[in-house]
């Protein structure tokens, strides 16, 4: 199965973190991460396991 990812950066968090470990230690399903926003330090981290796709939205642009 093709899991999806959406999430809005990269940066070093709890969210994040938990993202890599699952993505880490699941080897039946494929995962694919969307970066809303800009690159983050679990960057490369990420790319060396999925498909990593940074959409680079600027913040302003989704600010409420």
């Amino acid at each position: 199965m093709k899991v999806l990812h959406i999430i809005n950066g990269l940066e070093v968090g709890g969210a994040e973190k938990f993202l890599f470990k699952l993505i880490n230690n699941d080897i039946v399903n494929e995962h694919v991460v969307f970066n809303i926003s800009k690159k983050g330090k679990l960057e490369s981290l990420i790319k060396k396991k999925l498909s990593l796709i940074n959409f680079n939205l600027k913040k302003d642009f989704y600010k409420l």
